[in-house]
């Protein structure tokens, strides 16, 4: 009777650990996810900004108390044998983890944060490719850029291991420019009075449950894509939003870069060029908001918007694109200009795309659904390229992508 009452304690103790250990684990890595999710988008936000500081920034969101909650940090003395036994669990005074992640500016592909470019696909061949990141950290799905502040995508991580990886802990860890950083591994509780098994005494090296406990991971990757919402503009706040006046494809294409060029306005909003060729008019925005597929009008009692800033004066804003689509005009994609406007004229300066770190988002909202798959058609036509990159001269916003 007593064996048989010690082989069940056995497994009792093997369902409390797959119900606690393992539980705490899950609830770990989920913290652990979210930390990285953020982390990854707001990295990327900033980007044209400064590409290693929008990284230090980030790391600095992340170990805020108010978004990552710390947790105590819980340890297991060394124990008798190869198996732990009677090892004593100690909570550490004052020992918490939380997220402190490290820049790495040299892009290294094992650090914190990682700027490069994503794949659904391998480039080369059309094959769906593999989401999964080996002890190098190398990846089928991502290639690092050669420098950080040139990649369309960021990948950042966030980790709890046993240290036996150099490449989690890279760089002097008191630095905040160093390469990676990761928190103790999380140890077996419950665990501990199973029959998990314990140290290999021929290789003192190798993996043990007992004495490394478990390992979590958190990676997430965010991606550059085309704007599909614009925000209405705060001149004041230095916020750029929607023009107030949209511009037709085959003008917006044509248009020579960083090279003011003016354009007459009529009473009705219709923009004209010199020809005197229609080139976009003036809209409204009942909501607030321009997205991608609105058809552009409105109410003919709606008064038309009139374009950011005082009048005449020169300020950045996010032009719609238009393109005429069963008989609609139709918005489908942005770009960003410098845009000068009176009641009657304006005078338009196209910039390079780049990312818009704020008042603008690359989430789909829901549109109309008429003509729904024409409009996405011309938006990725004019806002992609042959590789599935954004093109230089649209706006984009991150998402996540992984």
């Amino acid at each position: 009777m007593l064996v048989f009452v010690a082989m069940l304690l056995f497994g009792l103790m093997a369902i409390a650990a797959i119900t606690v250990d393992v539980g705490l684990a899950r609830v770990t890595q989920s913290k652990m996810q979210t930390a990285a999710d953020l982390a990854a988008l707001e990295a990327l936000r900033w980007r044209d900004a400064d590409a290693v500081q929008a990284r230090r920034d980030a790391a600095l969101l992340v170990a805020d108390p108010m978004v990552y909650i710390p947790e105590r940090v819980v340890t297991l003395g060394p124990g008798l044998t190869d198996l732990r036994a009677s090892a004593l669990l100690e909570v550490p005074d004052g020992e918490v983890f939380v997220p402190d992640l490290r820049s790495n500016p040299t892009n290294e592909p094992h650090g914190d944060f990682v700027s490069g470019t994503f794949f659904h696909v391998d480039p080369l061949s059309g094959d769906p490719v593999r989401h999964v990141e080996d002890a190098s950290y190398d990846r089928d799905d991502f290639t690092p850029a050669a420098d950080p502040a040139l990649g369309s995508a960021l990948l950042a991580r966030v980790r709890r291991t046993d240290g036996r990886n150099p490449l989690d802990r890279a760089g002097d860890p008191t630095d905040p420019d160093a390469v990676s950083s990761s928190g103790p591994a999380l140890p077996f509780l419950f665990g501990m009075g199973s029959m998990i098994r314990g140290a290999d005494p021929t290789d003192p090296d190798a993996y043990s449950p007992r004495h490394h406990g478990l390992t979590v991971r958190a990676t997430a990757i965010a991606r550059l894509r085309p704007v599909v919402v614009v925000g209405t503009p705060r001149p004041a706040d230095s916020l750029a939003g929607h023009a107030g006046v949209a511009l037709t494809r085959a003008f917006w294409q044509a248009l020579a870069p960083s090279t003011p060029t003016d354009l007459d306005v009529d009473a009705e909003g219709v923009v004209r060029d010199a020809a005197l060729t229609v080139v976009g008019q003036r809209y409204t925005a009942a909501e607030g908001i321009v997205r991608l597929g609105d058809r552009l009008g409105g109410d003919p009692d709606d008064e038309l918007l009139a374009a950011p800033g005082a009048p005449g004066s020169a300020v950045e804003a996010f032009v719609p694109v238009q393109q005429t689509i069963n008989g609609r005009a139709r918005i489908i994609g942005f770009g960003r200009v410098v845009i000068a406007a009176t009641a009657t004229s304006l005078t338009v300066e196209k910039l390079p795309g780049g990312v818009a770190a704020r008042n603008a988002s690359a989430v789909p909202r829901p549109m109309p659904s008429l003509d729904l798959a024409l409009v996405v058609a011309a938006h990725r036509a004019l806002s992609l390229d042959a590789s599935d990159e954004p093109t230089s001269d649209v706006i984009t916003a991150p998402v996540l992508a992984r």
